[in-house]
Parts: C-alpha cells; sequence; structure tokens
C-alpha cells in the first residue's frame, strides 16, 4: 500500500491477497449480503452470482481447479469504483498451464464489494478446463 492509496484500492488489494491466501472469511466479511459477482465465458463457472453465499460457493467450486496465480499490474480506483489489470495463470491438472490477461471491475458501496466483473481477454482455455474439471462437455 502506498501513503496516500484510496480506501478502496486498498481494500480489493486486501482482496486479492486473501484469495491468494484462500481465505475466503476475509472474502465474505468484506463482501455485501447481496452482493453480485459476474463471470465471464462459457465454462461451468460463467454466469451471474446473487449473494454472498452464492459467490463464494462458487468460488469454492472454481477451487477444484486450483488457484489461479494473479499477477496484479495495476489497481486504480476512487470512491465507488476500483479497476485490477493484470496477467493470470493456471496449472491444468493434466499438464500445461493456461493465462490470460484480465481487467476485473469492483462497485464498492459502504467498505464492500457490492458487484464485481470478472474480464478476460480470452477464455476458451479457461472454459475448456472449468468445463473438464466441472465433468461438462463443452
Amino acid at each position: 500500500m502506498t501513503e496516500h492509496e484510496h480506501p478502496n484500492v486498498q481494500l480489493i488489494r486486501e482482496g486479492f491477497e486473501a484469495f491468494d491466501r484462500g481465505d475466503m472469511q476475509w472474502m465474505g466479511d468484506h463482501m455485501a449480503d447481496d452482493a453480485v459477482w459476474h463471470v465471464g465465458g462459457k465454462s461451468a463457472f460463467s454466469g451471474d452470482f446473487t449473494g454472498k453465499d452464492a459467490i463464494l460457493e462458487m468460488f469454492g467450486r472454481q477451487a477444484q481447479m486450483g488457484m489461479p496465480r494473479a499477477d496484479v499490474h495495476d489497481i486504480m480506483g476512487n470512491d465507488t469504483h476500483v479497476v485490477v489489470i493484470g496477467k493470470a495463470a493456471l496449472d491444468d491438472p493434466d499438464g500445461g498451464t493456461i493465462e490470460w490477461l484480465y481487467a476485473n471491475v469492483f462497485h464498492v458501496e459502504d467498505g464492500k464489494v457490492k458487484e464485481a466483473w470478472g474480464l478476460a481477454d480470452e477464455t476458451s482455455a479457461w472454459d475448456a478446463l472449468a468445463n473438464k474439471v466441472a465433468g461438462k462437455s463443452s
């Protein structure tokens, strides 16, 4: 954290750190009860997840794939929105690694994530791996 970092930027930075640790308690504590999380792509994990419990359940299902490694390039924010850009990678249990560029947008209200959009540059490799892990044919 920088000395003059916006509190919402600090919140999201800490959220990425909590996710890396697998700390779902921290995630739940910093998410609005009626939060909405949008996951792009065409996989078994894509769609809109409404409510803290549904979002945390989705994270748990995604954890079956392993934890992606997020390389955060920058986090920018203001009183209502935070944008995180970076590159992520995930190992395929059958070998190889998939990588993607991302821009995640967070709407923050009263110090909690109210809505989030996960945007990736290209999702076909992620979709294929997610569907394989979920046992769904593409």
